[in-house]
């Protein structure tokens, strides 16, 4: 008698751990899995968007002042200095987070 009530509590026990452990797995995020591809787009994709936005103010200013091409330039000039120190950045923090995994 006192050995089916252990039985049956043990049972009971082992369905609400799995009940639990269903339920914990359902709520934890996923990971993120950063492809190769995917880092590369996203790096050139900040490169891109600085380049193009410095440059469209330089042009602005162009406009603005009636310096022509000199806002433009120096636009240009900018924005592959803004896309350059993103992509630094993208790329030491990868490093850091590489190093972090290693440890």
């Amino acid at each position: 008698m006192v050995e089916d009530n252990n039985s049956q509590d043990l049972d009971l026990l082992s369905k609400k751990l799995e009940t639990a452990k269903a339920r914990q797995a359902d709520e934890e995020p996923e990971k993120v899995n950063n492809s190769a591809m995917g880092i590369a787009m996203k790096i050139g994709l900040e490169f891109a968007v600085a380049i193009a936005v410095v440059t469209y103010l330089g042009y602005l200013m162009d406009q603005w002042l009636d310096i022509a091409p000199a806002g433009l330039i120096v636009g240009v000039l900018l924005g592959f200095a803004a896309g350059l120190r993103n992509v630094m950045r993208v790329a030491k923090e990868m490093q850091e987070t590489a190093n972090a995994e290693d440890e």
